[in-house]
């Protein structure tokens, strides 16, 4: 996995849960409902992980996830970091909120 398929996927994670406290497989359908080639259950899951293992995120209850202060920062810093949500990437400009490529 790439390191902005990284960042798009972890970003999804937080805009989620900035909404709300989601429920895991909630969260998980959400995420893999991107239509983005990478966005499956189990790059879900590591990215999940990711966020929990370095306290972005915490686990309220069982299954059910919330944002941390920390986790707004770093939303913050991804949002900026791609604020229209566009990438270059192998020469091909990709928009990520429709995962499509323009050549």
């Amino acid at each position: 996995m790439k390191d902005w398929e990284r960042d798009i996927l972890r970003r999804t994670i937080l805009e989620i849960l900035a909404k709300a406290c989601v429920h895991y497989t909630d969260l998980d359908k959400k995420v893999c409902a991107t239509c983005h080639s990478f966005a499956t259950t189990n790059t879900f899951k590591s990215q999940l992980h990711y966020l929990l293992n370095n306290d972005y995120i915490i686990r309220i209850a069982r299954g059910i996830y919330q944002i941390t202060e920390r986790d707004k920062k770093y939303l913050a810093l991804l949002v900026l970091a791609r604020a229209p949500c566009q990438l270059i990437c192998n020469n091909k400009f990709y928009n990520c909120s429709t995962s499509t490529a323009r050549g």
